[in-house]
C-alpha cells in the first residue's frame, strides 16, 4: 500500500540519518508533536525505527510501536539490527514480509515480534559473543545443519562453519566500518553433510 511519508517524521529521521530513531514518550519529543494526538488516540507511547540499509542504500525501515511508555532493552536493539541486516538481503522476497505482517498482529510483546522476524527469514543469523561462542541463532541454523538449538547455542562459531578466519580478524575487520565483510565458508550438518555458504559479518551497535 501507498505510504505517505510526510506522515511519518520518524521514518524519514531513520532514512535520511541511516541511523535508529528512538522516541520512549511520544509526548515529549519534538518531532511528533505534530501528530502526538493522532498517536494516544491510537494508544502509541513509544516508537523505534531502525533503517534497513544494503550498501549504503536504505531499502526500508523496521518499525515498532508500543503501547505504553518504554524503553527499549540493549539485547532488543541487538535483535533489531541482526534482523535488520537480514531483512537488507531478503528483502526481494515479499513472502517474508507477509508472514511477518501476518504474525506481528498477533503479537503484543516486542521481543515476541523481533523473534518472528528472526526465525523467518531465509539466512542463517548468529549473534556471536566477542570469544566467538554462538550466543543466538534463528530456527533456520537448526534446520539446515540438523543440530538442536541446545546443541548450537555456545557452540564455537569454526565448529559450525568451517572455513571462517579468526575471530580476532573478523572482529578486526567489523569494526574498521559499518559497511559488511563477505566470508566463503562451509556449514557442518549433523549429518555429516556440507554446505557452502556466503557469510555476512558485521558489528552489532547500541
Amino acid at each position: 500500500l501507498p505510504v505517505t511519508l510526510g506522515k511519518y517524521p520518524e521514518v524519514v529521521e531513520a532514512m535520511v540519518r541511516k541511523q535508529p530513531v528512538i522516541i520512549e514518550d511520544v509526548e515529549k519529543s519534538d518531532l511528533m508533536r505534530p501528530y502526538v494526538d493522532e498517536l494516544l488516540k491510537l494508544n502509541f507511547h513509544s516508537l523505534l525505527v531502525l533503517p534497513i540499509v544494503y550498501q549504503e542504500t536504505v531499502l526500508g525501515t523496521l518499525f515498532l510501536r508500543a503501547s505504553r511508555k518504554r524503553s527499549f532493552s540493549a539485547d532488543e536493539m541487538k535483535f533489531c539490527r541482526v534482523v535488520a541486516h537480514a531483512a537488507a538481503s531478503a528483502i526481494k522476497n515479499s513472502m517474508l514480509y507477509q508472514k511477518l505482517e501476518q504474525h506481528a498482529k498477533e503479537l503484543e510483546q516486542t521481543s515476541d515480534r523481533i523473534r518472528v522476524m528472526f526465525d523467518h527469514s531465509p539466512d542463517i543469523i548468529l549473534q556471536l559473543e566477542a570469544g566467538g561462542s554462538v550466543q543466538e541463532g534463528n530456527q533456520t541454523v537448526e534446520r539446515l545443519s540438523g543440530l538442536a538449538r541446545k546443541d548450537i547455542l555456545g557452540q564455537q562459531v569454526e565448529r559450525l562453519l568451517l572455513g571462517l578466519p579468526s575471530m580476532e580478524m573478523l572482529s578486526q575487520r567489523a569494526a574498521e566500518g559499518p559497511s559488511p565483510a563477505y566470508y566463503q565458508a562451509t556449514l557442518a550438518g549433523s549429518d555429516r553433510t556440507c554446505r557452502d555458504l556466503t557469510v555476512t559479518v558485521a558489528r552489532l551497535f547500541v
